[in-house]
């Protein structure tokens, strides 16, 4: 779309333009409010309007092909507004991809179509006539909100503020800065420090995610934790995937009061007998090489994947204590594994087994399994692909689908059938799809991966009922969602991170609300083995740009997006005579401490710090357009 400066530069005018321009004699304006209406969609949807206001706030955003967007959010001139409190008197002017050349406090009259865009309310940029009125006006006054903690009365509570400048006085950061430059905070005076989401329907209104005026550029914004301290927000209020969120215009403006970065504590010590399992989401441990061409590839450069593969060694030798069965998901090749299997040897005191096949993935994710071949054997090793008449749209060469189906995954479960300390184990290893396309959207899938290793493990348990099974992974969904009460329907499997205390049961942050998203499930056979279960929190409440610290004092954070849930159970057999490492063998790295730095580690953070140009982790969420 070409953007024309009229004669004195004030008029800027986008799309197709008519004779007469916004402002013209004669010209009728609205109130704002009279535009939105009062209801969830705009009373003037579909209708020509014209309008005056100030400029309140610019947004910039990019999709996943790397083209920028533009949006103004203009709210009436104080004196204008309509006087109804049911009514927003501040609307949002997509601009398509001309850069604004306007400026907040800018009075501007605009003349567009009323449209709803995925639920929110804006003026469409085809047609669009804006021209600047006069400039360096005083922004109207923020509106402090404080938006009650059910969701549907969130909602309602927020409507009628679509588009207004707002504020939020004091706030704790509840959901730390990622990639695409957005937070989420709730007020300092809410009494919450943490909002959990355990089942769909769990109360988060009072959650409040931010965006940064532009998401292509994170440089000035804090690199804000949770527990953070916040003064000084405010922006105006839009509507964005699915949440109404403030979009904030200056970070410089934001007084923080950084709270302590929590240490993390040692792993369970091992008992005689004892072995312990975790599952670790690597967050998109990728290679160098560009396989695919495609924009969706994270490609790192040479000291980002030193510094990625350094923090996933200290992070499964110190923070897990070499755990003998490692579930792995969000892998690109085995060869990434070997690789690390070789980092941790001497960390370990043994060379890690890989148990890899590779998947259908799209972006080439697979899952795999890592165990210590002094206590594991492995016997076989087998992905187990479904079908379903749910669309998956997933393309698999080795899926034989009968006609009017679809492979059901793109990373099917790996099946590893194993010996551990003398005892027959079955391993699933899972990574459920995901909610990208949006959680109502993609929940069908999810049901059918659920219920199709809910099948797996039911078969294992009828040719033996005292078969010692684990199903782990990252299942992409509440702990306490439909899809996890499929997976352990009739008590064949028990979720054994529910023994986790509450406020630590959490494993991701989303959008300021944290959430168990990965699991380890046992069969019966198991349950009264379970000696410990926690969750190691280094990753889910610190900012992505964590990921990029090598010094000591950042290595035990920001090894992935997730953090790692670890169980220990308690076998029948005694441990065999080869000493299994422990901690105190080699005390894990935190602020404060120092220790004697292995030499593997020691070359990889060298590499790392060598040359910081780390590329950002993967913006995991979708973008505004197509």
């Amino acid at each position: 779309m070409n953007k024309l400066l009229l004669a004195l530069g004030l008029i800027i005018v986008m799309g197709t333009v008519g004779a007469a321009g916004a402002g013209q004699p004669g010209e009728t304006f609205l109130p704002i409010g009279q535009i939105q209406g009062a209801g969830d969609t705009a009373a003037a949807v579909g209708q020509e309007v014209s309008f005056r206001g100030l400029v309140t706030g610019v947004l910039e955003d990019q999709n996943a092909s790397g083209i920028r967007f533009y949006t103004v959010f203009v709210q009436d001139v104080p004196g204008g507004e309509d006087g109804d409190p049911a009514t927003s008197d501040g609307i949002p002017v997509f601009l398509g991809r001309d850069r604004p050349a306007v400026a907040l406090g800018d009075v501007v009259q605009v003349r567009g179509e009323v449209t709803e865009f995925f639920g929110l309310t804006e003026i469409d940029d085809a047609g669009l006539e804006l021209q600047v009125e006069s400039q360096g006006n005083p922004l109207p006054p923020p509106l402090e909100i404080e938006p009650p903690a059910g969701n549907e009365a969130a909602a309602a509570y927020f409507e009628p503020y679509e588009g207004m400048h707002v504020a939020v006085a004091e706030a704790i950061v509840v959901g730390p800065l990622f990639s695409g430059c957005g937070y989420a905070v709730v007020r300092a005076d809410s009494g919450l420090e943490r909002v959990f989401r355990h089942a769909p329907d769990d109360p988060i209104g009072q959650v409040i995610p931010v965006l940064h005026t532009s998401d292509v550029d994170c440089r000035s914004v804090p690199p804000l934790a949770a527990g953070d301290h916040l003064t000084g927000l405010a922006g105006p209020l839009t509507y964005h995937f699915d949440q109404f969120k403030i979009v904030h215009q200056a970070p410089a403006g934001l007084a923080v009061m950084a709270a302590p970065r929590p240490e993390i504590p040692p792993p369970p010590l091992l008992a005689p007998g004892q072995v312990s399992l975790a599952t670790y989401n690597l967050h998109d441990y990728f290679d160098l090489v560009d396989d695919t061409g495609d924009e969706a590839e994270p490609k790192p450069s040479a000291a980002g994947l030193a510094v990625k593969q350094a923090k996933l060694i200290h992070a499964i030798s110190q923070s897990l204590g070499c755990p003998a069965v490692l579930g792995i998901q969000e892998v690109e090749k085995e060869s990434l594994l070997l690789e690390l299997a070789g980092g941790l040897a001497e960390a370990c005191g043994f060379t890690y087994q890989v148990s890899h096949r590779e998947s259908a993935d799209a972006r080439g994710i697979d899952v795999a399994l890592l165990t210590d071949p002094r206590r594991v054997t492995i016997e076989a090793v087998e992905l187990r692909q479904g079908c379903t008449s749910v669309v998956t749209d997933v393309s698999d060469p080795l899926a034989a689908c009968p006609a009017g189906q679809d492979p059901l995954f793109d990373r099917p479960p790996l099946e590893v059938q194993a010996i551990v300390e003398g005892r027959p184990f079955v391993f699933l290893v899972n990574h459920f799809k995901s909610k990208r396309e949006g959680e109502a959207e993609t929940e069908p899938e999810r049901l059918a991966q659920a219920e199709h290793v809910s099948n797996l493990v039911a078969g294992l348990l009828a040719e033996a009922s005292d078969a010692a099974i684990v199903v782990m992974g990252d299942f992409n969904d509440y702990d306490r969602s439909d899809v996890m009460l499929v997976l352990a329907a009739g008590g064949q499997l028990d979720d054994v991170l529910q023994r986790v205390p509450a406020e630590e049961r959490y494993s991701y942050v989303f959008s300021g609300v944290s959430q168990l998203l990965d699991g380890i499930l046992v069969s019966p056979a198991l349950v009264e083995q379970v000696a410990a279960a926690t969750i190691i929190h280094a990753n889910a409440d610190f900012p992505y740009t964590l990921a990029e610290e090598a010094g000591p004092a950042g290595l035990p954070y920001g090894s992935s997006d997730h953090d790692v849930p670890l169980v220990v159970l308690q076998l029948d057999t005694p441990a065999i005579a080869t000493a299994v490492p422990t901690v105190t063998a080699t005390p894990p790295t935190l602020p404060g401490t120092t220790q004697t730095t292995p030499s593997w580690l020691a070359a990889l953070v060298a590499l790392a710090c060598v040359s910081m140009g780390v590329v950002a982790a993967a913006f995991y969420f979708l973008r505004r357009r197509r």
